[in-house]
């Protein structure tokens, strides 16, 4: 892995981002395992959509419940991610820890974003890392939903799709309109001046409801 030290660690949480600082620096040492962390836009929705898509048929093939319920069920993991995202971000990528294996695992998966927020290589987890992550959350939901889990998970993980093509829209390109710029800026103020605060991202809801505001935005 490249460079993992207690400077790279401070972009997690006190270290102001230099904004000249966008790209030049590998993830891992490792050139296989360094290709296989380049991920593009294309590659992001081909290795993500068939999920969604897979579980959605599932789900309207093993439910039998009404239309209604079917589509509150989608609407519902759609929503839920929000609030996974948020309680991610803060309290697992922005947790201090002290053990090294945390504090790699928190590098790798959202650090190395921090130290170069607009590298355009590097703004969309890997398949190998993803599908992992969405297994795991399926699996749980199947534990406390069952057969509603399939349902639930594909809106869920179209939340995560739409999660991070905006982010990666916001880090690329400037608003496409003027309603969304306070959005552009929450996020950006998360990078480049408030690390502990602005931890939701699709909204700022949880931020309200949790007082994580930045001061420019409450």
């Amino acid at each position: 892995m490249a460079k993992n030290d207690k400077d790279n660690y401070k972009f997690l949480f006190t270290k102001p981002v230099d904004p000249k600082n966008l790209a030049g620096e590998p993830v891992f040492d490792h050139e296989l395992l360094e290709r296989i962390t380049v991920t593009s836009p294309f590659i992001a929705l081909i290795s993500n959509l068939p999920l969604v898509t897979f579980a959605m048929i599932i789900g309207i093939l093993k439910n039998s419940t009404t239309a209604t319920m079917s589509i509150a069920l989608w609407i519902g993991g759609f929503c839920f991610w929000s609030l996974a995202e948020y309680l991610i971000h803060r309290f697992f990528y922005h947790r201090y820890s002290s053990h090294p294996f945390v504090r790699k695992v928190q590098f790798l998966f959202h650090g190395f974003h921090h130290k170069h927020p607009s590298d355009k290589y590097h703004l969309f987890m890997p398949f190998f890392g993803g599908w992992p992550v969405a297994f795991f959350s399926w699996v749980l939901m199947y534990i406390l939903m069952g057969a509603h889990s399939f349902l639930f998970f594909s809106g869920f993980w179209s939340g995560y799709m739409f999660y991070v093509f905006t982010h990666y829209y916001i880090h690329r390109f400037p608003p496409p309109f003027r309603f969304l710029r306070p959005l552009w800026r929450h996020h950006l103020l998360h990078h480049y001046k408030y690390p502990d605060r602005a931890f939701g991202f699709t909204t700022t809801l949880w931020d309200r409801l949790f007082g994580t505001l930045p001061p420019k935005v409450s």
